[in-house]
């Protein structure tokens, strides 16, 4: 994936693509819901990602800060999945 390009939605603020790694947004467009074939799913109140394709994401005591992650034992943690998880839990997730 190094070296791939990002393209933006037409007004230019929201990221469509990673490469060859199409991004889907909820109704409202707020939340990253898909990259390329990974669902990412959240907690019941929708703010912390718990899920990443097969990759789960735990959590700091405080609950704020990504501590921990865990395959589904099908997924394997390749440099590739964990540039995604990392996008998706740090560029895509911010609070600009």
């Amino acid at each position: 994936m190094a070296g791939e390009l990002v393209e933006y939605d037409k007004l230019g603020n929201r990221p469509v693509r990673l490469g060859d790694l199409e991004l889907a947004y909820d109704r409202l467009g707020n939340r990253l819901v898909r990259i390329g074939n990974m669902d990412i799913e959240y907690d019941m109140g929708g703010n912390r990602v718990r899920r990443i394709g097969g990759v789960m994401v735990e959590y700091d005591k405080m609950g704020s800060r990504p501590r921990h992650l865990e395959t589904d034992g099908e997924s394997h943690l390749d440099e590739q999945l964990l540039l995604v998880v990392f996008l998706v839990l740090i560029a895509f997730n911010r609070d600009d």
